[in-house]
């Protein structure tokens, strides 16, 4: 078991150092200028000299366009007491008409002659036309010496050219192609259409369950029994035992008024007891337009002439009108009648 585990554990182990090895290799390496590329390809080389110190300054190229850059190389030798320095443009600084955009430095090695040390740099121009690249001065002095001499070597200006990349300034820019249309996928509409469908069709049912479970509205309570109901919801309020008979006969009045318009269709809550009279002659049996006159007068005489009834009074009234929404509370409105007239037992009110 042991011996299993152990060999289970150095493989474990060799698989993560190979996945370490990997990773480190699949890093993005900085980008480091190829110098000997430079040399060998150089379009422009100067050489500028001062005592045993020599100077070499490498461009690439005279003529670029305004998405290219020029390579820099400056290369300093001489005797190996001497120590160099070499002008250091930080990435972003401007050198004339160019914006540095990348520098490497060497350390300082040893050749055949003495020591060297390189600096490269890499230029992107501003903008396009012709320019001069500034001079640069590089410093060396012997090491180890008490004020020794500083040599100084400056490089020339260089002229440049950068192009622009229109063809000779002016570009011809091709027509705009017109929106490309879409071929109609029939399938894909067929599929939408099919997809709202069901979904239509679940939401109308779930909405007739629903609607099946809720339970119907019960029918409307016909006119004449809601009259009825009225009168004998007034009878318990004992309004006339109370001293509030005008009050008694205000309400009953107004309970056959609403019972005629809902049953009759007539405005009866509207107008005044002969506008209603005479607009009900048309439709009212000739009996029942007696009982109705005979009541709504008897009324008029408590509400408007202060006639004090006596408990007789209140009875007669409450039955006469119980009896013209039994008479006429079949269901349907009267039709006005041609043959002889309906005459109910009449009911003898006080005046």
């Amino acid at each position: 078991m042991r011996r299993t585990w152990t060999k289970n554990g150095s493989a474990l182990l060799v698989i993560l150092a190979l996945a370490i090895i990997t990773v480190s290799g699949c890093r993005a390496a900085k980008p480091k200028a190829d110098h000997s590329a430079i040399v060998k390809t150089a379009a422009i080389i100067k050489h500028y000299g001062k005592g045993p110190i020599k100077l070499t300054m490498r461009l690439d190229r005279r003529r670029i366009n305004s998405a290219q850059f020029f390579h820099l190389i400056l290369r300093i030798e001489g005797p190996e007491n001497y120590t160099f320095e070499l002008p250091s443009l930080k990435d972003g600084e401007t050198l004339g008409d160019f914006i540095v955009a990348g520098s490497a430095k060497t350390t300082p090695a040893l050749n055949a002659t003495g020591i060297y040390q390189q600096q490269s740099y890499r230029l992107e121009p501003e903008r396009t036309g012709k320019f001069k690249l500034p001079s640069l001065t590089v410093s060396a002095w012997e090491k180890g010496r008490d004020k020794a001499p500083v040599i100084e070597l400056a490089t020339g200006k260089i002229p440049l050219t950068v192009e622009s990349l229109l063809l000779n300034g002016k570009a011809k820019l091709a027509d705009i192609v017109p929106p490309v249309a879409q071929p109609f996928n029939w399938l894909l509409w067929a599929a939408g259409g099919a997809g709202a469908a069901v979904i239509l069709f679940i939401c109308w049912f779930f909405w007739r369950r629903h609607k099946s479970k809720e339970a119907p509205l019960p029918p409307p309570i016909p006119p004449y029994l809601r009259a009825l109901q009225a009168m004998e919801a007034l009878q318990h309020k004992d309004l006339p035992g109370q001293g509030h008979t005008k009050q008694f006969y205000a309400e009953l009045s107004d309970i056959l008024r609403q019972y005629i318009e809902d049953h009759l269709g007539l405005r009866a809550a509207e107008q005044t007891t002969e506008e209603f009279l005479l607009t009900s002659a048309a439709t009212l049996r000739a009996g029942h337009k007696r009982l109705l006159r005979d009541f709504m007068t008897h009324c008029d005489l408590v509400k408007f002439a202060e006639y004090q009834p006596d408990p007789e009074d209140i009875v007669s009234a409450l039955v006469l009108c119980r009896q013209f929404i039994d008479d006429t509370g079949n269901g349907t409105p009267e039709a006005p009648q041609t043959g002889p007239a309906y005459s109910p037992t009449a009911l003898e009110l006080k005046r």
